[in-house]
């Protein structure tokens, strides 16, 4: 079994580092054919992505010496570790340093002696057989000097898994658990559809304490989901104080986004529920779990809340403000960003990034409300055709507080679908 098979989905990253790995096997190989084998390997991401794991399995599969060096001593102590570090490494070559998370080496912002001594360490082994791995979470405040090629030659961004990956870790971090037959892993993985690895894993150990809790002696679906709704979005008790009328209008409001979005693109609703996710005083909200939506497909779900109250009650309420704006501001940037858009004969042309006149912001005012009234329009005319599918899933939405994935395929398969409209390029 190879170290890398400890990371799960990131093929396009695992084939990177098995490539390095067959360099420092073989660099007298490299070497013949007249190439310098690399020196160092920055790995970059937001925290939780497995950043450290990844340089862990590269260090366990290159059979070499390795050390770990992370920020756990104060001032010259620590200093005195790099050091010490970096001449143990030179003394034992073949040798492979990681320096885990070295974004936080330095401490004070006004006082940066642990880059400048950690750059003269990795030059003082640039003769040696010594690779050096980097993780960073965040790369500002990191001199480009230290980063650079000759340092460190090669870069790995990592970014949050996709829905396949997703899938993937969410069914290696339940096969050690005892489900019941309620829990449905596709489910799970769209649910958290955008979390990184360790927000997973901590919401399946949440769920299992939620199980433990519950005298339970299997994990249930319902204990994921509370899982996800308190760590997730602060939700420690799912269930609804509403007024019925309000309870009402917040389950079709949400109903509509959902419609919208899986008409728009059928599977693409991860998770929906009216429970309140905010402390404004707003209530329920919808998981995508549909990569790369395009600005049409963004338009019909942002307004699908909206369109939905509209057809059902006659108006919206003030909640649904923020999906206006929202809505605005995508409209924004394929008229002003995108260049060119006519509408009735008024050209707008900002290509060249120029600043718009108030006569052309007039103007480009009026393009960005007509179009949102025509998609208003649209939308309000998809969810007409397929009222059934808005109110089973309002229904639904109103008996058991939120639906995952596949309740909403469920219930589409008992409507009569119109997509007219659905699939246009906007």
């Amino acid at each position: 079994m190879s170290a890398f098979d400890k990371i799960i989905g990131y093929e396009p990253e695992k084939r990177e580092l098995r490539k390095l790995c067959e360099m420092m096997q073989n660099s007298e190989a490299l070497e013949r054919l007249g190439a310098k084998p690399s020196r160092g390997l920055l790995i970059s991401g937001n925290p939780g992505l497995g950043k450290s794991l990844m340089a862990k399995c590269l260090m366990e599969e290159s059979g070499r010496k390795a050390y770990i060096l992370r920020r756990n001593k104060p001032g010259n102590d620590f200093i005195n570790e790099i050091h010490k570090t970096f001449m143990d490494a030179a003394e034992h070559q073949p040798a492979i340093i990681l320096l885990d998370d070295m974004d936080k080496f330095v401490v004070e912002d006004d006082s940066r002696e642990e880059y400048v001594v950690l750059q003269a360490a990795i030059d003082e082994v640039a003769d040696k057989n010594v690779f050096v791995i980097a993780t960073v979470n965040n790369m500002h405040g990191i001199p480009d000097s230290l980063t650079r090629a000759g340092r460190f030659d090669r870069t790995l961004k990592i970014y949050w898994p996709n829905q396949s990956e997703s899938e993937q870790i969410i069914a290696h971090y339940l096969s050690d658990k005892p489900l019941a037959s309620s829990v449905y892993p596709p489910d799970v993985a769209k649910m958290v559809s955008g979390k990184s690895c360790a927000e997973m894993e901590s919401i399946l150990n949440e769920a299992a304490l939620n199980a433990v809790s519950n005298c339970c002696k299997q994990i249930e679906m319902q204990h994921i989901v509370e899982a996800f709704l308190s760590i997730e979005h602060s939700i420690k008790d799912p269930s609804m104080s509403l007024s019925e009328k309000e309870a009402f209008r917040i389950a079709y409001h949400e109903a509509g986004h959902a419609v919208a979005q899986d008409l728009a693109f059928e599977g693409g609703v991860g998770f929906v529920t009216v429970l309140n996710a905010y402390r404004n005083g707003a209530a329920g909200f919808l998981i995508n779990c549909r990569e790369n939506r395009t600005e049409h497909e963004r338009l019909l779900v942002t307004l699908g809340g909206i369109a939905a109250e509209e057809l059902v009650l006659g108006a919206h309420r003030s909640g649904g403000e923020s999906d206006l704006q929202r809505a605005k501001e995508t409209i924004s940037r394929y008229v002003i960003d995108d260049g060119t858009m006519s509408l009735s004969n008024i050209e707008i042309d900002n290509r060249h990034r120029v600043e718009p006149s108030p006569t052309l912001m007039a103007r480009i005012e009026i393009v960005i409300a007509t179009e949102l009234e025509r998609y208003l329009g649209l939308v309000r005319s998809i969810l007409s055709r397929n009222r059934p599918f808005l109110d089973a899933v309002a229904k639904e939405l109103l008996e058991k507080n939120y639906l995952l994935n596949s309740d909403i395929r469920r219930i589409r398969k008992s409507c009569v679908i119109d997509q007219t409209g659905c699939d246009l390029a906007g």
